[in-house]
């Protein structure tokens, strides 16, 4: 379709570096599909066929979860929505595309537990480690996502303000400072650590193994109709959003209100604020005997 590699070009000054991959990702797996099924995907064979034949494709040849699968069903209807808006076509049958039945994999987040036991592990004798710990920590600590977090510059420190303008919604966040994320920002005077967001997602992993991490977590996803549960080491789940996500639980924990984090955090609205959170088992007991006794 060559309205959806337009798309991506119309689009990519003004999308995230991570969205327009994502984009060109879900056109490479049309262009797949297309081939296999020996199919010329045009604007009216985006139909109820197309949609089925399409999920198939993506859950059973590719083996994708159902929530992957959404992901790239959200982007084909986003296209055909730009093409529609662009008087190309007013085939409007990819409206009624379903979302496939999905459980997210649980929110994973540092414990206040966790995050000391981070904090105050000892790598000296492990620095390329040490330089991933500080990077997580201070996501962690700010609620910044990797593409805003990796690229922090010393003058973007004013007083004892970290001042961000973000990537993905182009926003301006005063970051007040703690004494978390003060200290790592000056053990880095000229500026923290590159890394890219597939590094650091790799190596965050072998970070959290080797500060013992290990915590079960249990994960529940679907692949078509067929019902996938197992339980992993929680550090095999760590990424570059684990820190956002500790960051809001955690200041939810610490009884900070909702309306302030979302000023950190640059959401816009609770319900999209709350997607974040995970109520630790031991927060959850310390409401039930102060509430109830």
């Amino acid at each position: 379709m060559a309205v959806f590699d337009e798309y991506i070009q119309t689009t990519q000054a003004t999308k995230a570096h991570g969205t327009i991959k994502h984009y060109k990702t879900t056109l490479n797996h049309l262009t797949r599909f297309a081939a296999q099924h020996r199919r010329k995907l045009t604007f009216e064979s985006i139909d109820t066929r197309f949609y089925h034949d399409f999920v198939t494709f993506l859950t059973k040849d590719l083996a994708m979860t159902n929530g992957t699968a959404n992901n790239q069903l959200k982007r084909v209807k986003v296209v055909m929505g730009y093409a529609g808006e662009q008087g190309l076509t007013d085939n409007n049958s990819f409206r009624k595309f379903k979302t496939l039945r999905h459980t997210e994999t649980d929110v994973v987040y540092l414990t206040r537990d966790e995050l000391e036991t981070l904090v105050h592990y000892d790598l000296t004798a492990e620095p390329r480690l040490a330089r991933v710990r500080d990077l997580l920590v201070l996501a962690c600590t700010t609620g910044l996502r990797h593409s805003d977090f990796s690229t922090v510059r010393p003058d973007q420190i004013k007083g004892d303000q970290l001042v961000v303008r973000t990537v993905k919604t182009r926003d301006w966040l005063y970051l007040d400072l703690n004494r978390y994320s003060r200290a790592i920002l000056e053990c880095y005077p000229q500026g923290l650590p590159l890394l890219s967001q597939q590094k650091f997602n790799a190596y965050v992993k072998e970070l959290g193994q080797h500060c013992g991490l290990d915590t079960p977590v249990q994960v529940v996803h679907y692949r078509g109709s067929q019902r996938v549960e197992e339980w992993l080491p929680k550090h095999e789940l760590l990424s570059s959003h684990t820190g956002r996500r500790t960051f809001v639980t955690q200041s939810l924990e610490r009884g900070m209100p909702p309306a302030v984090i979302m000023k950190f955090t640059g959401h816009k609205d609770i319900k999209t604020l709350m997607r974040y959170v995970k109520v630790a088992d031991a927060e959850k007991r310390s409401q039930m005997e102060k509430a109830w006794g």
